[in-house]
């Protein structure tokens, strides 16, 4: 995840000259990547920000029903008083109790560049969370995608312009994967080359053609389940 962190600006002293409504206005519009730089990088600016509410690199978020270290409870989560974005990876422990339009309420719009899910979610559930352009979506736990909604799935995934997703949900096993292989053949439109297992990442990894680009998808094969 590192290959997405922003270097602190350099020119955040140039910023601290403005008259404060003039500094407000700026940072209300500032987009939320170059905002989180200045952030950590000035406590002036954390505080003259603190308006757009609090900004984490990761935020992890998990159903009532379980525990779990380092996870903030959702119904916490729902109860804040202002909105708290992360500026790289939101991971979330799904439930019948999430909400991802409300969840997602409490933060800037499109401010994650990484989504993880774990826990009991449908693959609907992965739709809500996604926008153009995020960067790496990861799916782990147990996923509930039938072979038959696999290509519907895999279309909408195309749509969204990711560029990495990793699947290692229980029940990911080399069966799966080769229905999955054959219904991303099916929604490209032709058979793709064949999965190369990549010890960097610890999967076994297909290149997907998406017009101009490439989606990466990694499939790690889950021992027991």
């Amino acid at each position: 995840m590192d290959n997405y962190y922003t270097p602190p600006a350099q020119s955040s002293f140039k910023l601290l000259d403005l008259e404060f409504p003039v500094l407000r206005d700026f940072l209300d519009v500032m987009p939320l990547k170059q905002l989180s730089s200045l952030h950590w990088s000035s406590e002036i600016i954390k505080s003259k920000s603190s308006f757009r509410g609090e900004i984490v690199y990761t935020l992890r978020v998990k159903t009532d029903e379980v525990n779990l270290y380092c996870y903030t409870k959702y119904s916490e989560i729902l109860n804040c008083t202002s909105c708290i974005s992360p500026c790289i990876t939101l991971a979330v422990y799904m439930g019948p109790d999430i909400s991802h339009e409300a969840l997602l309420s409490k933060m800037e719009p499109q401010c994650y560049r990484v989504i993880d899910l774990d826990g009991h979610y449908h693959w609907n559930d992965v739709i809500g969370f996604l926008y153009t352009g995020i960067k790496w979506v990861r799916l782990v736990g147990n996923l509930n995608l039938p072979p038959v909604d696999m290509e519907e799935f895999f279309k909408i995934l195309l749509s969204f312009k990711i560029h990495r997703i990793f699947f290692s949900h229980k029940g990911c096993s080399r069966p799966w994967s080769d229905v999955a292989f054959q219904a991303w053949s099916s929604v490209i439109g032709t058979d793709l080359e064949p999965m190369n297992y990549e010890f960097n990442h610890g999967a076994h990894v297909m290149k997907v053609p998406n017009g101009d680009t490439t989606m990466e998808v990694h499939i790690r094969f889950r021992v027991s389940n």
